[in-house]
């Protein structure tokens, strides 16, 4: 079964609540995204709906314009990436938060479907709302650990700054290599990560040693001397300060 059919197919037995589909009870979260909503404000992380629809494009003069201007990086790398593939591609978010990434990704081509999945159904109803007109776009409530999605059902599986904030990364990634269908690719971008000689990260980072036993390709190494040359050179261009990880699943 094509992977769209099957994630299609999946969705078709599940109800559908203010937009998203729900894939588990959320109500045990109710706390966590009071929290979460909480802290996106105080972080200057609630968008309008105009800005939310221009993402990663962000005024000069916001609070966070020198990190989307990375984002912007990270997702023209992707964008060229996938573009590059000349297929048919169903493109699992994981983590999608507010859904700018997965609708920016829906419009690379006609040909592409996405699915964010997150957890919190604030970002889900705001981003069903603000990106309703993307058909080819849908978004699922539920947690990526036990969420029931079936097998290869995922061309390209992407985590961008996800891995590092969930509980047990080693059993996300695990998870997302069973979705992927035959010659899939999961990209891990966004994500500072320790280990490999690189320094210590003042947040959240996720560990090198999960991602070792899938020996990810690095397709962007930001402390390469070429791209270091680069943002020096053109240093008014944010460039993404994290490494940019493929793992490529089984041939068909």
């Amino acid at each position: 079964m094509p992977a769209s059919t099957a994630l299609d197919a999946f969705l078709a037995t599940l109800p559908r609540v203010d937009g998203y589909w729900s894939l588990d009870d959320p109500e045990p979260r109710r706390a966590w995204e009071a929290q979460q909503w909480r802290r996106r404000a105080r972080e200057n992380r609630l968008y309008s709906d105009p800005l939310a629809l221009k993402l990663p494009e962000v005024a000069s003069d916001h609070p966070l314009a020198r990190e989307w201007g990375e984002r912007a990086d990270t997702f023209h790398r992707l964008a060229t990436h996938l573009s590059r593939l000349w297929r048919s591609l169903v493109i699992l978010d994981v983590g999608c938060g507010c859904g700018w990434l997965a609708h920016q990704l829906a419009a690379v081509r006609g040909h592409y479907k996405v699915y964010g999945l997150d957890q919190d159904r604030r970002e889900l109803k705001f981003a069903s709302r603000v990106f309703l007109h993307q058909t080819r776009l849908r978004f699922l409530c539920g947690d990526a650990l036990t969420a029931p999605l079936p097998p290869r059902c995922a061309d390209i599986v992407i985590l961008a700054a996800t891995l590092e904030h969930v509980a047990d990364p080693a059993r996300l990634l695990a998870r997302c290599v069973d979705w992927l269908a035959p010659n899939g690719e999961i990209h891990i971008v966004d994500s500072p990560i320790v280990g490999q000689g690189r320094p210590v990260s003042a947040g959240p980072a996720l560990a090198w040693e999960v991602l070792a036993p899938y020996r990810p390709e690095v397709l962007y190494e930001p402390r390469a001397w070429g791209n270091r040359l680069a943002a020096w050179w053109w240093g008014e261009i944010p460039r993404t300060r994290y490494p940019w990880l493929r793992i490529t699943g089984p041939a068909a």
